[in-house]
């Protein structure tokens, strides 16, 4: 994966999600072609990234008080 710097987000807390003093790092553009589920989960093992599941949309607000979280966005869009 070529070096890219990563867009850097601060969140602030809220009652489900306490949060942390650590930013969100968003790196666009950069899964390996072709992007199928396959390839980024070949991607994150090759990383030692564990796979947790294959999920549309997480409905339930949560939070990790001792692990980070790294998601692949195949596709979509959000408001920023």
């Amino acid at each position: 994966m070529p070096h890219q710097d990563p867009e850097i987000y601060h969140t602030t807390p809220t009652p489900h999600c306490p949060n942390s003093t650590l930013p969100v790092l968003v790196y666009r553009n950069v899964l390996p072609s072709p992007i199928t589920i396959d390839s980024i989960t070949d991607f994150f093992a090759q990383n030692e990234w564990h796979k947790g599941g294959v999920f549309k949309h997480y409905p339930t607000a949560h939070f990790h008080s001792n692990t980070h979280e790294c998601y692949a966005v195949l596709s979509g869009e959000t408001e920023r």
